[in-house]
């Protein structure tokens, strides 16, 4: 839903892809993928290009795969590091700090960012399959 409102908002600069493979019924925890998406549009537009953005989320041996990719700006190592070993900065971040301290604490997981500038950017993780039920 995201996506389609950034879609309408950005016009032909916005172009995206969901594969999804895995059982549409597991339950992942509420935000976990959107603000990174949102870190794509915000900070992968250039202005110049088309940004492309493809969400892949996949099953295999007991987790489901998240992977979140984009062809922006990308950033530098020092901005990557930053982001990947502080914490909540003011103003900075928050969203992804956010993201980090839930997937430790529900699911005991990290966030994998690899990202170079003007190569984009791509965010992944690994949840177990079945962690979360609501009944």
């Amino acid at each position: 839903a995201y996506l389609a409102i950034e879609k309408v908002r950005f016009a032909d600069m916005i172009q995206y892809e969901i594969q999804m493979e895995a059982d549409e019924n597991d339950l992942i925890l509420p935000l976990l993928i959107e603000p990174i998406v949102e870190n794509c549009v915000k900070h992968g537009i250039t202005g110049i290009k088309k940004l492309n953005i493809e969400i892949r989320i996949r099953e295999t041996d007991g987790y489901l795969a998240v992977c979140i990719k984009d062809d922006g700006k990308g950033m530098d190592e020092e901005r990557l590091e930053e982001i990947l070993h502080s914490g909540k900065q003011a103003g900075s971040s928050i969203g992804i700090s956010n993201v980090k301290k839930r997937l430790s604490m529900y699911y005991n997981q990290q966030l994998v960012i690899i990202s170079s500038p003007n190569n984009g950017t791509e965010v992944q993780f690994t949840i177990p399959k079945g962690a979360i039920r609501y009944e």
